[in-house]
């Protein structure tokens, strides 16, 4: 990834990409990171660099800008601690693509979707939707918020499924684990099988 204090350069869309694909990711005083653009590339992505250059904030920033809960992230208890030292506020963008037949209203968002999660120093959060070209769609954040979860719903996004998102704590706790009855309960847990008894209960 590059870090750049540009003003940043919105993804293109493409016509092919699969709905929900992540297109791009803007952090903004977040954890090390005072201003970072990522543009993934569509298919595999490599991110390297040094211990504490911010690689795994990449990753939580991504989860807590898609609604995720820090209980997800098992980083900090507080939301307001993934804001940068000294600053007020943190801005997350992610912006997924809206292309094809599962496309999320189309005609309202465009080919793109962008979800914007501002964290308050008072760990408060506000959100706010914006369609391909940046504008606001949804500006009230209770509604908002209501919107993003259908939105990552029809997408089939699932935050807290190992499988989807692994983070490194819970991969060094998977490592730890000997006995049969947790290593069960993990993969329970990672191919949604227990949302699926949940459910059907």
């Amino acid at each position: 990834y590059t870090s750049s204090a540009k003003k940043p350069s919105y993804p293109t869309p493409s016509s092919n990409l699969e709905p929900g694909v992540i297109q791009r990711v803007h952090l903004e005083n977040f954890m090390c990171h005072s201003v970072l653009d990522w543009e993934p590339h569509q298919r595999i992505n490599f991110v390297t660099g040094n211990n504490g250059a911010g690689k795994s904030s990449v990753l939580q920033g991504l989860v807590l800008g898609l609604l995720g809960e820090t209980k997800h992230i098992k980083r900090f208890s507080k939301v307001s601690e993934f804001i940068k030292k000294g600053c007020s506020r943190a801005v997350i963008q992610v912006t997924l693509s809206n292309t094809g037949e599962d496309s999320y209203m189309p005609e309202t968002y465009g080919a793109s979707i962008t979800f914007q999660r501002t964290i308050g120093e008072m760990g408060t959060s506000a959100y706010l939707l914006k369609d391909e070209n940046m504008k606001e769609v949804i500006r009230k954040s209770k509604d908002a918020k209501e919107e993003c979860k259908r939105i990552l719903d029809t997408f089939k996004i699932q935050l807290d499924s190992p499988i989807v998102i692994l983070h490194q704590d819970e991969a060094k706790e998977m490592l730890k684990m000997e006995s049969p009855d947790k290593l069960y309960k993990f993969f329970e847990k990672s191919t949604l099988i227990f949302q699926c008894y949940e459910q059907y209960s």
